[in-house]
């Protein structure tokens, strides 16, 4: 019995050692604290020296809980990202933009949207007010709705949200696709959020009905073991940051996958216009590209290509159900711009769904140029 009491002392002192070790590896290099991120290496960014900071800030970025739409970011402020008490990303906006004559436009999607990989300024939404600002002749004021991982669903909730609120916007603009199909692609379910199982675990979590004790020590043990500085200086060298997509789809059901995301999709955009009609205000659509759709790829483009070419068949189904969707084409403000990038050699993403400030720009000009022919066709 002794001689195990003291192998146990002896693999605790080693343990203890090995974690503040590892404690102050990460105190010294700080840089280690995340896993290396590849995104930076990308030719979009052209090796701006900001980049590595970005994505610093972005790692350091923590959400918080949302009624109805589960999340949304906390406040933070950083040289290069910030966002608002309210969970909104900051967008460029005319200094000058009081009054009943202000434009107000609100556009909504996921984090290609919000603005990952780009500056506060060089978001879509930033550069659809910078746009707007030098093409109309009224005031603008844009605001970003984007949230990280959200789905079409969750930005149909927000809009309502914000409705109730009083918050009607002139043009609401939806930028998705990515998200939708990517989460049914995780849950084998398509018209729901991304990691939901994640919620039913924590359904009743803290429940006095029944004995959670067991599990409640069982995660509080897993959390403790996965923030320790050991695990996550493993991490540091032993994961890769962007990984790839390990699932493969049969072909039946990535079709059936596809199917339900585009049947959930034109539900909510019929259920949008309902509101649009009867709240007062214009609302706009885009599909959004993917590296998939882009055929002239750069090395780190095909690369990516490469590692997340598991959700090319859903991805490619998907894009055909809308683009063949008869309800969708008899949209007058539905715009169908996966094949945007389709004649642009240079690298614009920096993953798979993701572009930098160029690629956000294509974008931003696009909806810029068809909100502005809309405002022109209302105008007297």
């Amino acid at each position: 019995m002794q001689v195990v009491i003291r192998w146990l002392l002896a693999g605790l002192v080693w343990l203890v050692l090995l974690e503040a070790g590892a404690w102050m590896a990460l105190r010294l290099r700080p840089e280690w604290r995340t896993a290396p991120v590849t995104w930076s290496q990308a030719e979009c960014f052209e090796h701006a020296d900001w980049v590595e900071d970005y994505f610093a800030e972005w790692w350091s970025l923590q959400l918080r809980w949302e009624p109805y739409v589960y999340w949304r970011s906390r406040a933070f402020h950083g040289r290069y990202i910030e966002v608002g008490e309210n969970g909104f990303r900051t967008t460029w906006n005319p200094e000058e933009r009081g009054g009943q004559d202000v434009v107000r436009i609100h556009l909504f999607g996921g984090s290609t949207l919000w603005g990952l990989g780009a500056r506060d300024h060089h978001t879509i939404p930033s550069l659809v007010s910078q746009w707007m600002s030098k093409h109309l002749d009224r005031p603008v004021e844009v605001v970003n709705c984007g949230e990280l991982g959200y789905v079409n669903t969750q930005e149909l909730v927000l809009l309502i949200k914000a409705l109730q609120k009083g918050q009607t916007p002139d043009v609401a603009v939806f930028y998705d696709g990515v998200n939708d199909v990517f989460s049914a692609y995780q849950s084998g379910v398509s018209g729901i959020p991304q990691n939901e199982y994640r919620r039913e675990k924590e359904f009743n979590l803290l429940s006095t009905q029944g004995d959670r004790t067991a599990f409640l020590a069982a995660a509080a043990v897993y959390h403790v073991f996965r923030k320790s500085a050991a695990v996550r200086l493993a991490s540091r060298f032993l994961a890769r940051s962007t990984p790839g997509m390990e699932k493969e789809l049969e072909p039946a059901e990535a079709e059936r996958l596809a199917a339900g995301v585009h049947s959930t999709y034109v539900q909510n955009v019929d259920m949008i216009q309902a509101l649009a009609d009867r709240m007062g205000f214009r609302a706009m659509y885009y599909w959004q590209p993917t590296v998939f759709t882009k055929p002239l790829r750069s090395p780190h483009e095909s690369e990516q290509y490469r590692q997340y070419q598991s959700l090319q068949r859903i991805t490619a189904l998907a894009n055909r159900h809308v683009a063949q969707c008869d309800r969708l084409s008899a949209l007058e403000h539905f715009h169908d711009i996966a094949a945007i990038y389709e004649d642009h050699p240079e690298g614009l993403f920096f993953d798979y769904c993701h572009t930098g400030e160029r690629g956000n720009a294509i974008i931003a000009e696009r909806m810029a140029r068809d909100i502005h022919a809309l405002l022109m066709q209302q105008i007297p």
